[in-house]
């Protein structure tokens, strides 16, 4: 008895362990755009926009009927990440 027991016990830890061990797979890594100054990028749904320097100055526009956006780097540094 003890040891069917302690069988069952194992099995389930291992089924535990394997099953944690598999998280992480469906992620995309992301990517990073060093903008330039004066270059206009599109900016695309899930996109970010990090400021690298103080003081950094950026224009967002966006066409209200689209949706569309797009980002100008004026001064500074800034980096664009899709997630």
């Amino acid at each position: 008895m003890y040891n069917n027991s302690m069988k069952t016990l194992i099995a389930i830890v291992s089924i535990f362990i394997i099953t944690a061990c598999g998280g992480g797979g469906n992620s995309t890594p992301s990517t990073v755009v060093s903008m330039e100054i004066n270059k206009t990028y599109t900016m695309e749904k899930g996109q970010t926009i990090i400021r690298k320097t103080e003081p950094t100055q950026i224009v967002v526009e966006t066409i209200i009927d689209s949706g569309k956006s797009t980002a100008k780097l004026i001064s500074g540094a800034a980096d664009i990440e899709s997630i």
